[in-house]
């Protein structure tokens, strides 16, 4: 998360404290969950606060709060289909 320059995405609030290995302490986020599909590239993952990432995860409006992410986000692609889903939308054809 090299990338982050020790900010939120989201807020862009420095990191709260320095960790015990002496990096800014951040929560690496993945915009599209890997449960559904999403990767685990640089280009989808974000540095959060904990804050913004226990709202995203645990917040009342935590699923418009990451599409709000995702939109913010340059360089994400499309976006990820539960495979599921995309299973049943190829077998339509046959």
């Amino acid at each position: 998360m090299g990338h982050a320059d020790s900010k939120c995405r989201s807020c862009g609030e420095p990191a709260p404290f320095t960790s015990k290995s002496g990096q800014p302490y951040l929560h690496a986020h993945h915009i599209h969950e890997l449960s559904d599909g999403g990767s685990d590239t640089p280009a989808t993952v974000v540095a959060l606060c904990p804050n913004c990432h226990y709202k995203i995860h645990h917040g009342v409006d935590g699923d418009e709060f990451n599409e709000h992410l995702r939109r913010k986000t340059p360089a994400t692609g499309r976006r990820v289909t539960r495979p599921r889903k995309r299973l049943q939308r190829l077998l339509q054809f046959f």
